[in-house]
């Protein structure tokens, strides 16, 4: 006879890879949640950095690739207009210009979305699993999930349309206000009003979150309004400053997708910010 639920029982098992004391591939029983298996991982080295805690869940990179796809789709049908826009409209020296400048940077964008891949990453705040088994964070596992610890880093990433992209040393209680100085500010092609933060854990901090003439901003990580505009956030060590590039609107255009928008999404939604930037 059957043993029943065999087949599930033997897909139950869950990855700890990075700073675990004894990382490795886990059985776990239906119900069980992280912290119990994280607990018979002997939990956590000295040198493990929960904040940068990746956690990777089949069905979320099923449904990233999905959207990812969803993507492609519009920004073929986005560039196949703007072929035929630019074949049948009768436009100045200028203006085809823009059309062709416009094409050329969809297709580019295009190719870069067709090379990512989804990584199924879900939002995770270890260090409250580790503090409260009761956290919102300590899912019950599903078979495929994958935990990744790191190491600390001791740099934050700021990327874009700044003087000079580059990691910089982190330093305790430092804002995006101080780093951006210390990559020399943005610069003309900056688009400033949609500047945005991706924190170690993959939560995602914008420019366009601020409240109250620019006063508050909210914290997507502890979940509450703190003082002060976007660029007097704190940062952590692995955090990253991305500063996107202005895109002009010509209302003569037809097609107006905006591609900050498009990368904006794919960044929080398909996990895949380098590769889309």
């Amino acid at each position: 006879r059957e043993i029943p639920e065999y087949t599930d029982a033997l897909g139950r098992i869950i990855t700890l890879e990075g700073e675990f004391v004894f990382p490795g591939r886990y059985r776990f029983s239906k119900g069980e949640r992280l912290a119990s298996v994280i607990k018979r991982a002997g939990g956590l080295t000295n040198e493990a950095y929960p904040l940068g805690a990746i956690f990777q869940r089949e069905s979320v990179k099923s449904v990233q690739a999905e959207q990812l796809r969803e993507y492609i789709r519009k920004l073929e049908a986005d560039i196949l207009s703007l072929s035929s826009q630019a074949a049948e409209t009768a436009v100045g020296k200028e203006e085809a210009a823009i059309l062709q400048q416009t094409l050329v940077t969809k297709k580019q964008l295009l190719e870069r979305l067709r090379a990512a891949e989804p990584t199924g990453r879900m939002v995770i705040e270890l260090d409250q699993v580790l503090e409260d088994p009761h956290s919102r964070y300590n899912f019950e596992l599903r078979p495929g999930d994958r935990l990744i610890v790191p190491k600390r880093p001791d740099y934050v990433n700021v990327l874009g349309e700044v003087y000079n992209p580059t990691a910089l040393l982190a330093e305790q209680d430092k804002t995006v206000g101080y780093y951006l100085n210390m990559v020399g500010g943005m610069t003309d092609n900056a688009d400033e009003d949609h500047v945005y933060l991706v924190k170690a854990n993959g939560a995602v901090i914008s420019k366009g979150q601020e409240g109250l003439l620019g006063m508050t901003t909210w914290d997507s990580r502890t979940h509450r309004w703190i003082m002060g505009g976007f660029e007097s956030l704190r940062l952590d060590p692995g955090d990253t400053i991305i500063v996107p590039r202005k895109v002009e609107k010509y209302p003569w255009l037809r097609v107006t997708k905006d591609i900050t928008e498009i990368l904006y999404r794919i960044a929080v939604t398909a996990g895949v910010i380098i590769v889309a930037y």
